[in-house]
């Protein structure tokens, strides 16, 4: 499961994973390539790509930011202040829309979104429209962090959160039923979906990491660690461990054996391939992009 690829889950050609999507989608891989964000120069940044065993990086479009990176057959979809689109050769550069999206899932022909919310989480949008920009069509309002998945034909999201931000309730939303559907009775700050599994920080206990059904069933408590930061992959739970100082470990679902991968205090953990991508916090002056290998080596900038 080294070489997991996003292109396609479940019959859906899919512009990221939804655990990297959850994850700020630092980086994203298809084919023999992965596609990321570097700002390890100030002055140089921009969407990069490298193979997949790192070699052969080179820069494909100059940007200042960039979040919430899909790629879809030859195109990179990403976010920052709007929603762009630029081919993986680097050529054809287009904003597709104005608007300012806090989170961007691109699913076939399909570019989900969420509006930039408000830092008292006040009201939400998720929208959706065509890859060319056309069709564009509100889905859902809610309280809500700007984050969410798609997965299948439903939407995850984190909703009823309140002005105090101390209240995180699960959801699964059809848009083609209108229906939302509650999934857990506990606060949850963060979760990622892998197969028919959703894993979660439980807020409350402890942020330890549990794990149900994607239609809400069969809780289960998975680690027993203070967590910020999750994301599946194959066999394998990564999480940043509060308790060892915010350090990325990584646990085997089926074995329980653990292990730490870098000595950074870290957040976003994004899987692409055989690296991880995450934002060192340890980096001064600025918290800049990393990669570490699967392994715990060559933990370098991005």
């Amino acid at each position: 499961m080294g070489n997991y690829d996003n292109a396609k889950v479940s019959g859906d050609r899919v512009g990221n994973t939804t655990g990297n999507i959850m994850n700020g989608g630092l980086a994203a891989k298809q084919g023999d390539w992965i596609y990321y964000f570097s700002d390890k120069d100030i002055y140089d940044m921009g969407i990069c790509k490298m193979f997949k065993d790192g070699s052969n990086s080179n820069k494909i479009t100059d940007t200042d930011g960039a979040g919430s990176i899909n790629i879809v057959n030859d195109w990179i979809y990403y976010g920052y202040k709007g929603i762009c689109k630029v081919r993986t050769d680097g050529s054809g550069w287009e904003k597709i829309s104005d608007d300012k999206a806090g989170c961007v899932h691109v699913v076939n022909d399909w570019i989900y979104y969420s509006e930039e919310c408000s830092f008292d989480y006040t009201l939400c949008n998720i929208y959706k429209m065509r890859i060319d920009g056309s069709e564009k069509e509100l889905l859902l309002k809610d309280n809500m962090f700007g984050t969410f998945c798609v997965s299948g034909e439903c939407i995850y999201y984190i909703g009823d959160v309140n002005k105090r931000g101390d209240r995180f309730i699960l959801y699964k939303y059809s848009p083609y039923e209108k229906y939302r559907k509650r999934l857990s009775k506990d606060q949850i700050s963060e979760f990622c979906i892998q197969g028919n599994s959703i894993y979660y920080i439980n807020q409350d206990e402890l942020t330890y990491i549990y794990k149900i059904s994607t239609n809400g069933g069969g809780r289960k408590r998975i680690l027993i660690r203070r967590t910020n930061s999750i994301n599946a992959h194959g066999n394998w739970l990564y999480y940043v461990d509060h308790d060892l100082g915010d350090i990325i470990c990584k646990k085997n679902i089926r074995s329980g054996g653990k292990s730490r991968l870098n000595n950074n205090r870290s957040c976003a953990i994004n899987i692409a391939g055989v690296w991880i991508f995450y934002i060192n916090k340890d980096d001064y002056p600025r918290s800049r992009n990393y990669k570490v290998h699967i392994d715990g080596s060559e933990s370098l900038p991005a």
